[in-house]
């Protein structure tokens, strides 16, 4: 990527809980992490652009989104979390001046009293309904069927996170579930690496990036996932005591997903040109 940049399709940024009051239903607390840091993470690399995206800990108070959004200015894009009976078109047009581009729908990292996601997203697909907004869902293997069933029922598209939260020994057809998905045109983060595995799976998830990469060339992004908040599938976690960030090396994942392609061409299209499109990045 020499002489080029990059967009990280995944971040989050986290403010100080007074002036951003943490939701009760969290499942933990994080510890702070500001915009300044974010750029520090990634110094030594061709990232310049990010898409935050709104966390599980400040549900549907979007207000720390949106303050990063305005510090970042031009290089920032948002996905927020809303309640769909709320959502109207001045919402949608302050949001997208804001520069919102999606919402999200959390199968994941919600505590509690959430709703399924067979009730919500076709709420969701007809409040955005015109908007030109995509629908990010974060949910496990045990969705594919379902989303397959609705994708082409949605006028939004639709994006995976964090690999379809496809685990290396994942079945065989989970795996081709994933890719039936796409192949139908969902779009997927190829992030989250080190949510997915402990172990030396480099290989694994470098050759499942290719399968994909075959079946959508132009459907797959890459986000780092900073500041790597607590894994959704620890059971320990206590919502009211602060849990520190992980440090799994911000700029590492980058160089790490840079080399799963070794094309110029299709590296250009996976970091920079189908974010810049399905983000709405001018290049």
């Amino acid at each position: 990527m020499t002489g080029e940049t990059a967009i990280d399709c995944h971040i989050h940024i986290i403010g100080d809980g007074q002036t951003y009051p943490l939701d009760p239903k969290r499942r933990y607390t994080p510890a702070p992490a500001s915009v300044e840091d974010y750029w520090a993470a990634l110094a030594d690399t061709p990232v310049s652009r990010a898409v935050i995206v709104q966390p599980s800990f400040y549900g549907t108070d979007n207000s720390c989104l949106i303050d990063a959004l305005r510090a970042m200015g031009d290089r920032a894009r948002g996905v927020a979390v809303l309640d769909p009976g709320q959502i109207d078109d001045r919402m949608l047009e302050d949001l997208h001046s804001a520069g919102i581009r999606g919402l999200r729908l959390n199968m994941l990292s919600v505590r509690s009293g959430e709703r399924p996601l067979e009730e919500s997203l076709g709420e969701v697909d007809a409040a955005l309904a015109g908007s030109g907004w995509h629908i990010q869902v974060f949910c496990d293997p045990g969705s594919y069927a379902f989303l397959a069933e609705q994708q082409r029922k949605l006028s939004c598209a639709l994006v995976l996170d964090h690999f379809g939260f496809l685990a290396p020994g994942a079945a065989a057809d989970e795996r081709a579930g994933l890719l039936r998905l796409i192949g139908d045109g969902a779009w997927i983060k190829l992030s989250g690496v080190d949510r997915l595995t402990r172990g030396a799976d480099a290989g694994w998830f470098r050759d499942l990036a290719s399968e994909i990469a075959d079946t959508a060339p132009r459907r797959i992004v890459w986000g780092s996932d900073w500041p790597h908040t607590p894994l959704h599938t620890d059971a320990t976690m206590d919502a009211g005591v602060p849990s520190p960030p992980r440090s799994p090396g911000t700029a590492q994942l980058f160089r790490s997903a840079e080399s799963w392609f070794e094309d110029a061409s299709a590296r250009r299209r996976f970091l920079w040109e189908n974010p810049a499109a399905l983000y709405d990045f001018p290049i």
